[in-house]
């Protein structure tokens, strides 16, 4: 008869964010602004065994992005960019696994008002 062994697991969890955003008025064509800000987001967790650290997993995400917002007679125009730097690492006994990438997000709109606001 074999038995069954169960270990304890303790874990512990850290998680940050920041975020700010500001806008900027702008006196071109029929009211503009700029748009900008930036959000950190970080988590670190922990799980030990046995009084052993056996896994460390660490997520942090940092994204920034700016945006311009305009008004033209009938027209609203939205011209933006937004970049986002991924550093993500698990470590488990052994091994170790690392995901780094930075990515960017452009993005623009017309738009055509077929009525005026009310």
């Amino acid at each position: 008869m074999q038995h069954a062994q169960f270990r304890r697991n303790k874990s512990h969890e850290r998680i940050y964010s920041l975020k700010v955003d500001y806008s900027i008025p702008l006196d071109l064509l029929d009211g503009s602004k700029l748009n900008l800000g930036s959000k950190y987001e970080g988590e670190q967790m922990y799980v030990y065994n046995d009084k052993i650290q056996t896994l460390e997993v660490s997520q942090n995400t940092f994204a920034t992005y700016a945006e311009f917002l305009s008004q033209y007679e009938n027209y609203d125009l939205i011209v933006g960019l937004r970049g986002e730097n991924y550093n993500n690492s698990s470590h488990y006994e052994q091994d170790k696994i690392l995901y780094q990438r930075v990515k960017f997000f452009p993005n623009a709109t017309i738009r055509y008002n077929i009525m005026k606001s009310v």
